[in-house]
């Protein structure tokens, strides 16, 4: 009963479609505020945010090389950690509140709802297990606007 109230709870604090589960919330506290997804060059990136304008700090931020790929349908489903092509890994999570922490995907994928296309709206979720601390889970689903920046 008492682990259902603090579930609904954590639910009720974070914005709709947004959430972060998994045992990674054992080591880090994942409270946010915002969810932001911005292309950025040859990236996705999204961002789970402390306080209504992001000043908090970013309780998770997730990067993923998407250069090479063509997000159509939501069939679409990315190894984040595959190769790429270049020397740059497919993702990067860090955590970013005093200091930027890297976490690190031993094992994940991410898929998109819609295409995450710059200035539509889009929806998807993340599945990972963490290299550090080391076989953590970490999952998200996310929905914004996706912001070119």
């Amino acid at each position: 009963m008492r682990s259902c109230f603090l579930f609904l709870l954590l639910a009720a604090c974070a914005p709709p479609g947004n959430q972060i589960t998994g045992s990674i919330t054992e080591v880090y506290p994942m409270d946010f505020d915002l969810v932001t997804i911005s292309r950025i060059e040859d990236y996705l990136v999204i961002e789970y945010l402390k306080g209504a304008d992001g000043a908090g700090g970013k309780v998770a931020k997730l990067s993923v090389y998407v250069a090479d790929k063509a997000i159509t349908t939501s069939e679409n489903t990315i190894d984040l950690v595959e190769a790429t092509g270049n020397t740059s890994p497919r993702s990067t999570l860090q955590r970013v509140i005093q200091g930027t922490v890297d976490i690190g995907v031993k094992v994940g994928n991410i898929k998109f709802d819609t295409p995450p296309d710059v200035g539509a709206k889009t929806t998807g979720h993340f599945h990972v297990t963490t290299a550090m601390p080391d076989g953590r889970t970490f999952n998200g689903d996310f929905q914004a606007t996706v912001q070119q920046k």
